[in-house]
């Protein structure tokens, strides 16, 4: 089995990223470890993302930590989790901006 990793933290992507990564990881069957951690991809950016995520079935690790997310991001983020079934490992520190409210909606979609 192969494992990839794709360490694409700290390199300056924004909310327009969100959308081409989708697009590489929907039809992606190698890459299982993904990191976007530091990156400014807000709440329109994680909406692209978790489009190409609902598609995928190879990515089990996704790191979001510090990517100036809040709520709405934690509720695309949590519509993703109840279509994707691979994911085992998500990483959202650094997002205060999600909040209780936020966390309690991604918990309730593992």
């Amino acid at each position: 089995k192969c494992f990839v990793k794709l360490d694409l933290s700290q390199n300056r992507l924004d909310e327009d990223s969100g959308a081409v990564i989708a697009a590489l990881l929907a039809d992606n069957k190698v890459i299982t470890s993904l990191d976007l951690s530091g990156n400014e991809l807000t709440n329109d950016g994680v909406k692209g993302l978790v489009e190409g995520l609902k598609e995928n079935k190879s990515l089990t690790e996704l790191g979001l930590s510090e990517v100036s997310i809040g709520m709405q991001g934690a509720k695309q983020i949590a519509a993703m989790l109840k279509d994707n079934t691979t994911l085992a490992k998500l990483a959202l520190n650094g997002n205060d901006k999600i909040g209780a409210r936020g966390a309690e909606e991604i918990a309730a979609a593992l």
